[in-house]
């Protein structure tokens, strides 16, 4: 089986490389086009198609002000998100033969590993945006902006307004190819971390913050207090148990479902007490309670994006009534590309030319880790 996931692996990150070589050659091009407000309004007007999806500078601009401003500088989108770092485990078997009694036998070598902050899941996250948002484009003609929902965020897993590196393994353990060459489709991975897979390249990004210790409750009520004061009543928090549980089906809170903040951090109280009691995997070298504060963590990010700030926007331009054009969330696939909803920090598409240079980097380590895999397979290697 070991073999099977590592060929599984290979052929993902060689497929991911060749997507993203294509994609970059992709934005340049459109960035090159030098699409405008203008020229789509006159597209939308002699009754030619828009195309699936472009590359807009601008101005970002709104109606009204937003009240919550950032450092007295008017926003015109703010977006929080909280999310929980933890570790994958495995046990791995490796046969051994040695000699005893002048008689050659093979053994079983059974290791723990345990990867801390490889895994991550979305707990919560808010967005407030001022009134009338829209893109002033160069020459004065504006769009109309519809971002995704936000809820969109929370099932992605990768907000797309932060532009975060691909987590390669989430998308990796629900591919086609795992489960054509192994017959598996799972959710989390046993394959310690690639990285920088978890980094958020977004520039208008202002807080970046991982206290220390598995449960900081002062840091995670003003999280809460946060959010709330952003968006009144627009926080629930999802508790995923598989955040907080080792892999198993143990535990007192084994259903993915939408708490309180007090309601999430009294229950990872409780899991911690019965992962530490109940996981299998650990070893009379290993106490749970000790790697606890090393293994998880939660963390904060806020970004916010001010009103009248030069930007580029990556998006699907629609027909809004009459010459109107609105621009909205890309198609899920443009000629076997990925394209998401982006804001990028003025006119260049330079950051997101990085992006797609760490998702480039990602599928290449998992083309590495499959190898590896590989060889492990050869050796006997198993994980359980």
């Amino acid at each position: 089986m070991i073999g099977a996931v590592g060929a599984a692996a290979v052929a993902f990150g060689t497929n991911g490389v060749i997507r993203t070589q294509k994609e970059k050659k992709q934005i340049t091009t459109l960035f090159q086009e030098r699409t405008t407000v203008k020229g789509l309004e006159e597209k939308a007007a002699s009754g030619q198609a828009l195309p699936p999806v472009v590359l807009v500078c601008g101005e970002l601009a709104s109606g009204n002000i937003m009240q919550r401003a950032l450092g007295g500088r008017p926003t015109a989108v703010r977006q929080m998100l909280l999310t929980r770092l933890s570790p994958t485990a495995r046990w791995e078997e490796e046969k051994k033969e040695v000699e005893k009694d002048g008689k050659k036998e093979t053994i079983i070598i059974r290791k723990l590993v345990r990867s801390p902050k490889s895994t991550r899941y979305t707990v919560a996250t808010v967005r407030e945006e001022a009134p009338d948002l829209h893109l002033k484009g160069l020459e004065g003609h504006r769009a109309n902006l519809k971002l995704p929902p936000v809820e969109d965020d929370l099932s992605r897993n990768s907000p797309t307004l932060f532009l975060t590196v691909a987590d390669v393994l989430q998308e990796f353990f629900q591919s086609s190819e795992l489960e054509a060459k192994t017959g598996l489709k799972v959710a989390n991975s046993d394959i310690a971390s690639t990285g920088s897979r978890f980094k958020h390249l977004s520039k208008f990004i202002t807080r970046d913050e991982e206290p220390k210790g598995d449960l900081p409750a002062g840091f995670l009520r003003e999280c809460a207090s946060k959010m709330e004061a952003l968006k009144p009543g627009g926080s629930r928090w999802v508790w995923h148990p598989d955040g907080y549980y080792d892999n198993g089906t143990y535990g007192t809170y084994r259903t993915v479902e939408k708490v309180s903040a007090e309601a999430l951090i009294l229950r990872a109280s409780i899991a911690a007490a019965e992962n530490n009691r109940l996981s299998p995997y650990q070893d009379e070298n290993t106490s749970l309670y000790d790697l606890r504060d090393k293994e998880h963590a939660f963390r904060f990010v806020d970004l916010s994006i001010p009103t009248n700030e030069k930007v580029t926007v990556l998006a699907r331009p629609v027909r809004d009534g009459g010459r109107k054009i609105m621009l909205c969330d890309p198609p899920e696939e443009v000629d076997g590309m990925k394209f998401r909803f982006r804001i990028l920090k003025g006119h260049s598409a330079d950051n997101l030319l990085a992006h797609r240079n760490s998702n480039e980097n990602q599928y290449k380590s998992m083309i590495a880790i499959g190898t590896a895999l590989a060889g492990y397979a050869a050796k006997g290697l198993v994980f359980s």
